[in-house]
């Protein structure tokens, strides 16, 4: 049987490779989560990511979009991981369901959106 192929760390400039089933490295893999789950706040937010909804809009969207669309834009075809709101939650509640407003991100392409979750922004 084939290996999966090694992905690097989702840690804005982390050169090294991720955990298996992990975004990060074992440097950034508990610092990441653990700054990920201080920077969002509300506790609309937090019940959103867990609820049964967004999981199935989250795996719709990634099974009609499985490759990153802001490295495809640049000819790079790597797999999405994350599923990005184009107009945040915390702005727009109503179009956090909407497909129109999702994106299909890879963990680097989505850190660099959102410098509070360890990323730098560059939009």
């Amino acid at each position: 049987m084939p290996y999966a192929a090694h992905r690097y760390c989702g840690k804005a400039g982390c050169h090294n490779y991720a955990m298996p089933s992990s975004a990060y490295c074992v440097d950034h893999q508990q610092t990441t989560a653990h700054a990920y789950d201080k920077a969002r706040q509300g506790e609309f937010e937090h019940e959103f990511y867990k609820s049964v909804a967004w999981r199935q809009a989250r795996e719709w969207h990634l099974a009609a979009h499985p490759l990153c669309e802001d490295c495809l834009a640049e000819d790079r075809v790597i797999p999405a991981t994350m599923v990005h709101h184009v107009k945040e939650l915390r702005d727009c509640p109503l179009l956090a369901l909407e497909q129109s407003n999702l994106r299909s991100s890879c963990d680097p392409c989505h850190n660099k959106k959102h410098p509070e979750k360890g990323g730098t922004h560059d939009d």
